[in-house]
């Protein structure tokens, strides 16, 4: 009888990182029918203007929702494109890169969303 060694296990996702996908997933859930709520059924009477986002952008709780909401957007959204390129990308330098640069695009983007949120805040 021929024994056949046990297929090579590749992770292709730290199980922490899978888990901290899931868990933002379920939070940006949360914020966005909190936010929902909030700017839609709390008083629907109000019209919703640029002038009443930015008085909303300029409370402490509204700026930290949006930049959580913001930072769980992007962690979500850029590991799941390193999960799809890795699909295509078998290389471990290749697949160094492609988590490097998903990491300084997503936090790119979060430099400049947060810059954006100060700025509307100091109008």
């Amino acid at each position: 009888m021929t024994r056949y060694a046990p297929a090579a296990r590749v992770s292709r996702m730290p199980a922490w990182l899978w888990l901290l996908q899931r868990l933002s997933g379920l939070l940006i859930l949360g914020l966005v029918m909190a936010h929902m709520v909030v700017n839609h059924y709390v008083d629907p009477a109000t019209t919703i203007t640029v002038g009443y986002v930015i008085a909303n952008v300029r409370k402490l709780t509204f700026l930290l929702v949006d930049s959580c909401l913001l930072l769980l957007a992007l962690f979500h959204g850029m590991t799941g494109l390193r999960n799809v390129l890795f699909d295509f990308v078998s290389r471990p330098r290749a697949r160094s890169l492609v988590a490097w640069a998903c990491t300084v695009v997503g936090a790119a983007f979060f430099a400049f969303g947060l810059a954006v949120l100060l700025t509307v805040m100091n109008r």
